[in-house]
C-alpha cells in the first residue's frame, strides 16, 4: 500500500505540473525607445535592461505578476522584441524573448485594428484620438495616436497571441492581449502625420503608396508596454487532468493492492 500511495502521489504531481500555464500580467520598460515608419516599427536597444543591449530591447518592469513554470521572471530581466528585427506584420513566433527564461515563449498573431477616425486634424484637445489613413494599400494603420495635452502624442498599438512555458505553443497554450504605449512629448498627432507624409493636408488627411516607399521615419525616446495572459477556460484544464489523474491513481492503487 505504501507503494500504492507513492504512486498515486507521482501521477498527481506530474497532473499540476502538466497543467501549467503561463497567467498574470507582463510588464515592459524601455530606455531603448522605438522608431517607427508608416509600416512598421524597430525596436531598439535597451542600455539599461540586464543584460544592456543589443539584442535586448525592453527589460521587466515591477508591474509583472506574470506566474508560470520556472518563473518568476526577474525585474530588469533583458527582453528581445521581435527577433531584433522591424515588425511589419504577424504572425510572430517568440515575439518576446526573455534572456533568463528561453523557455517562455510570446507567440504574437494578430493585431487589433485601430477603431479611431482618421483624420488626425481632429486631434487636438486631450484625449482626443486618430489613425493614419494610407490610400491605395493597407488603410488606416493600427496605431492610435491620441493627444495628450501641452502639445504631446501617446501612440498605442493592440497586439494578441498565445504563451507557453515549454517552449513550443501547443493547445493547452495561453492566451495573450495588451499593448504598447509610448509618448512622443513634442509633436501632435497632425504633426506626426506630417512628418510621415508631409502632404497629409492636401492628400486628403492621408498618406499614399509614395509615403510608404520613402520610408520616413520618427524616433520615439521610451516605450513601454503592458500584457495580460489569461487560460482559455480558466480552470478546466487543471480540473479535467486533475480528475483524470485520480482515476488512473485509483486504477494503480487496486491492481498494487490485489498484487500484495
Amino acid at each position: 500500500m505504501k507503494v500504492a500511495a507513492l504512486v498515486c502521489m507521482l501521477l498527481l504531481v506530474r497532473a499540476e505540473t502538466a497543467s501549467s500555464a503561463v497567467v498574470g500580467v507582463l510588464g515592459l520598460g524601455s530606455n531603448g525607445g522605438v522608431t517607427a515608419t508608416l509600416t512598421s516599427l524597430l525596436f531598439l536597444p535597451d542600455p539599461s535592461s540586464n543584460p544592456p543591449g543589443p539584442p535586448w530591447a525592453a527589460a521587466v518592469n515591477n508591474t509583472t505578476t506574470l506566474s508560470f513554470m520556472n518563473g518568476p521572471l526577474n525585474v530588469g530581466e533583458a527582453v528581445e522584441i521581435n527577433n531584433n528585427t522591424a515588425f511589419s506584420g504577424v504572425p510572430t513566433d517568440h515575439f518576446f524573448i526573455f534572456a533568463a527564461h528561453p523557455l517562455l515563449d510570446y507567440s504574437l498573431t494578430s493585431v487589433t485594428p485601430s477603431g479611431a477616425q482618421t483624420n488626425c486634424q481632429l486631434a487636438v484637445n486631450n484625449g482626443q484620438t486618430c489613425s493614419i489613413f494610407i490610400t491605395g494599400g493597407p488603410g488606416e494603420s493600427p496605431v492610435i495616436l491620441q493627444a495628450n495635452g501641452g502639445g504631446g502624442t501617446i501612440a498605442s498599438i493592440t497586439l494578441q497571441g498565445f504563451a507557453s512555458d515549454t517552449g513550443a505553443i501547443g493547445p493547452s497554450s495561453s492566451r495573450w492581449m495588451g499593448s504598447f504605449s509610448p509618448t512622443i512629448p513634442t509633436m501632435t498627432p497632425l504633426q506626426i502625420a506630417q512628418a510621415l507624409c508631409p502632404n497629409y493636408i492636401a492628400q486628403g488627411n492621408a498618406c499614399t503608396l509614395a509615403d510608404v516607399a520613402a520610408a520616413r521615419s520618427i524616433s520615439v525616446p521610451s516605450n513601454s508596454g503592458s500584457f495580460t495572459a489569461i487560460v482559455p477556460e480558466p480552470g478546466t484544464l487543471s480540473f479535467l487532468m486533475l480528475g483524470g489523474g485520480l482515476i488512473l491513481c485509483g486504477t494503480v492503487v487496486r491492481r498494487l493492492s490485489q498484487r500484495s
